[in-house]
């Protein structure tokens, strides 16, 4: 189960850096798109290794619950990260008034 919520934590952050917001160190579109694929890639893995061992049923419940947990986690940690770098930028002169 903490392999198949570690890779659904890698997935999730390889999706957020393809959106616009988080891909300041990403350049061209054809890293975006390798991000995107890599990122459902291992997904599908994360889903693939937890139905294999819980069957498929539980594992089905059991993956969704792990995936929004790994999905609030990488929010969580983002957000963070953004907030954090609001507080240490320079202020906005043109935005100001």
């Amino acid at each position: 189960m903490m392999l198949s919520f570690m890779l659904a934590i890698v997935g999730f952050i390889a999706l957020a850096k393809t959106m616009q917001r988080h891909r300041k160190n990403l350049c061209s579109v054809r890293k975006i798109f390798v991000f995107r694929v890599a990122g459902a890639t291992i997904l599908t893995f994360s889903f693939v290794h937890l139905c294999g061992a819980w069957g498929i049923a539980d594992g089905v419940v059991g993956w969704l619950c792990l995936a929004a947990l790994a999905a609030f986690l990488v929010v969580a940690l983002l957000s963070g990260t953004s907030s954090f770098e609001k507080k240490n930028s320079p202020p906005d002169v043109e935005n100001f008034f």
